[in-house]
């Protein structure tokens, strides 16, 4: 009951007896003997196995002049009031779903390839496979043995194909081969090789019965097997959350409620309808295709919010893509339907966390993030108290990561000191209040920044590496604009135009358009495309069940349409007030509203829109500006969320600082060309190059600056058939929709939508370097 002693019992089936003796970790030996049926060894300070300290002994057995060597994991895992507990200790299952996927060897996948994808995960802080939906081979599990994953083991069962047996799809076959009698044997014995190869392998936690093959009596009469074969572990089976019609699922053999893809409105409602006394699991979650997930943050506070959810899997762990050969340095990766095949499921499989060579997603970046170590919390900023939440399971916090941390105020660290070890001395699971030097006089927006950095050693993950990062406050940045020559205007109007122009600019507005064809400054012309109201972006994966609900109503071709215009110069600004519309073909209005453009004597330009969508029409992808800018200015300055790609639902691995990139870096090559490169919540952007500088200034916008259009990347379907289009696209965007997971996952959350009605805004200017 302590969890400090424990029993080995090993059964033997031997014609003769046999030796063993049992070393510990370090090979010092604990126990030596004879037996031929049963070996009983007892330990009075047992070391227990966890994914967070995989301690493992060895088992030496001798017998016909033979050496066997077994590795031993001494660990329990239970239920205790509807909570799952790892050695007396509840946990979160911080998983993912793995297939055997090499773009090279296919699923013939051997030891390195096995640890490779094991040293990718650790050093994303991942500590639990789902073996979707097969056993691996037996070293894979030798190998989360060793570098500590818990596992749940699954049966290589699956019959979800049954539904197009007739033709199209028909889900009232799914449960067809889970209730045929004639099916019982078969599922019984994949089920029961599965579990008794594995079952001395600490490593497995769970045993799966499989995946997607519908319900019925074969898995009730499996369940009951593996209950009775090995009591000691949990059994799960997602399809058993949806019995058939009538029939009764075998709840005295299942532990545990599986889901996969809920939405987190239908968790809550479990635990708060107390629908069942088990624990929730999420065996798949977060559909990570393409450029997302953008929901992890969200169902990692779910997990925490219920003592009684166990934790979930993301699907999935790497792209399912093929080399299909090498050009100009770049290797080409194809997908279903690429090899003539049929038939096939797309890019479907292109859903991973990782590319094919293993390369992290920046949605990997992100999970990596949200599963960080330790959480921090500002309990009184000014005076420096802040709130540490240790979120491992078993490791104090000062005995796995030093932590250091940067106070940040308008785009700079100001300052930059340790956090004391003797603060992080924080118990696994509990919070500690502590206060931090900062400095003296510190007034204005800052924000504190922590980096939780690797302490020791550990396979994989060296000393050093950063493990997390966590930030408390907010910082605002302003930016010192150049003094700009300030003259008189002279506005020129016509039916069709607007043109202003002062010492050294020129701008030519088109009402109809509700843009600027011309932006001139000194002698170089900034537009190489007029700019223009945007609302379309290049799908997402993610976007692939709304896409159709865009393009249905012509998103994709729709343009803004100038009703109404009134130019008013005084006081030494031009004001240009334009009544629009969203129009496509067809189709009515998509939205309307107010764009008034005002530009001032040195040539800055504000811009302010009101607009409010057609209720009857779907959420709108974006909204905001499109400039095509010279290629030449590829230098990107700006603050807001960063380094990586950001939005309002996936900006957890970034953070509201001041950073430099060059336009080239910021696209990120998505196997099948998407929507990317964003930045969230900026206030500040400056991009330059060729002689020229444009800088946009506001309270709150994302941009994106690519080398090609959206056009282009919602056309294409592989990364390597994209062509630049010349230029530098810049898209500012008042609203842009969050990334979601809803290419198998729920509807993008109402909060990450773009409202119905939006006003934003934001200032212009145009500078010589």
């Amino acid at each position: 009951d302590d969890l400090r002693s424990a029993r080995v019992e090993v059964a033997l089936e031997a014609a003769q007896g046999v030796e063993y003796a049992l070393l510990d970790a370090a090979g010092k030996e604990l126990a030596r003997g004879t037996a031929r049926d049963k070996i009983v060894i007892d330990l009075a300070e047992a070391q227990l196995w966890s994914a967070e300290r995989p301690y493992l002994y060895t088992l030496l057995l001798h017998c016909g002049g033979e050496w066997v060597a077994e590795k031993v994991g001494l660990r329990e895992i239970h239920i205790d009031h509807g909570v799952v507990k790892v050695n007396g200790v509840p946990i979160k299952f911080k998983g993912v779903n793995r297939h055997d996927s090499d773009p090279v060897l296919g699923p013939a996948v051997g030891r390195e390839e096995m640890l490779r994808d094991l040293r990718v995960m650790k050093q994303h802080n991942v500590n639990a496979i789902r073996t979707s939906h097969y056993p691996n081979a037996p070293e894979f599990l030798r190998l989360c043995d060793a570098y500590g994953f818990y596992v749940i083991a699954e049966a290589d069962v699956e019959c979800h194909g049954v539904v197009n047996s007739n033709g199209p799809h028909d889900g009232v076959l799914y449960d067809m081969l889970a209730n045929d009698p004639q099916y019982e044997g078969i599922i019984l014995d994949r089920v029961q090789r599965s579990v008794i190869r594995d079952k001395n392998r600490p490593c497995a936690v769970i045993w799966s019965m499989g995946n997607e093959a519908g319900h019925g009596c074969n898995f009730n009469a499996a369940l009951a097997w593996t209950k009775r074969y090995d009591p000691t572990r949990l059994t799960h089976y997602e399809r058993a959350s949806f019995p058939p019609e009538g029939m009764e699922i075998n709840k005295t053999d299942l532990d545990l409620y599986s889901r996969m893809y809920p939405s987190i409105a239908e968790i809550d409602a479990y635990f708060a309808e107390k629908r069942l006394d088990k624990p929730y699991i999420l065996c798949e979650y977060s559909h990570a295709m393409g450029n997302g997930p953008g929901d992890l943050e969200d169902y990692f506070q779910c997990f925490h919010r219920h003592e009684g959810h166990c934790g979930g899997f993301i699907w999935e762990w790497c792209d399912h893509a093929v080399v299909l050969g090498e050009e100009d340095g770049k290797v080409h990766y194809g997908y279903g339907g690429d090899s003539g095949e049929f038939p096939h499921d797309g890019n479907f499989c292109v859903d991973g966390l990782v590319y094919p060579d293993r390369r992290p997603h920046t949605g990997l970046i992100e999970y990596k993030n949200v599963l960080r170590p330790a959480r921090v919390t500002a309990v009184d900023l000014a005076a420096g108290v802040f709130e540490i939440w240790n979120t491992l399971d078993f490791t104090p916090l000062d005995a796995a990561i030093r932590m250091a941390y940067a106070v940040r105020q308008n785009g700079q660290d100001v300052y930059a000191a340790d956090v004391a070890e003797e603060l992080l001395s924080i118990a696994p699971h509990d919070r500690k209040a502590v206060c931090l030097p900062l400095p003296q006089g510190l007034t204005g927006d800052f924000a504190v920044h922590f980096f939780e950095y690797q302490k020791e050693d550990a396979p994989f993950v060296p000393a050093g590496t950063l493990v997390g990062e966590d930030e408390a406050g907010r910082q605002s940045y302003a930016p010192v604009l150049p003094d700009r020559q300030a003259g008189s205007l002279c506005v020129e109007e016509d039916g069709r135009r607007v043109t202003i122009s002062g010492a050294d600019f020129r701008y030519v507005y088109n009402k109809a358009a509700v843009g600027f064809d011309q932006l001139t400054a000194g002698k170089k012309e900034l537009l190489q495309k007029p700019m223009r109201l945007n609302i379309w972006r290049a799908p997402t994966d993610n976007d692939r069940r709304v896409r159709t609900e865009w393009e249905g109503h012509y998103y994709d071709h729709a343009a803004a349409a100038g009703r109404e215009t009134q130019v008013q110069a005084e006081a030494g600004l031009c004001r240009i007030k334009t009544r629009f519309a969203i129009l496509a073909p067809i189709v009515a209005p998509i939205a309307e509203g107010t764009a008034v453009w005002t530009v001032a004597r040195d040539g800055t330009i504000s811009l302010e829109i009101t607009a409010v969508r057609n209720a009857a029409f779907p959420t709108l992808p974006r909204f905001g500006l499109r400039l095509f800018l010279p290629r030449k200015m590829s230098k990107a300055t700006y603050f807001g969320y960063g380094p990586y790609e950001s939005y309002i639902d996936k900006h957890r691995s970034s953070f509201r600082h001041l950073y430099t990139a060059e336009t080239a870096a910021m696209h990120e090559d998505y196997i099948k060309p998407q929507e990317n490169g964003s930045h969230y919540d900026c206030s500040y952007l400056r991009l330059a190059g060729g002689g020229a500088a444009f800088t946009v200034v506001g309270e709150s916008f994302s941009f994106s600056a690519l080398p090609y259009t959206q056009e282009e990347l919602t056309s294409k379907r592989h990364s390597f058939e994209l062509l630049p289009c010349g230029d530098t696209v810049l898209c500012i965007d008042g609203y842009q929709a969050g990334v979601g997971s809803n290419s198998c996952g729920p509807a993008l959350d109402e909060a990450y939508r773009v409202p119905q009605e939006m006003r934003f805004g934001w200032k212009m200017r145009i500078d010589a370097e």
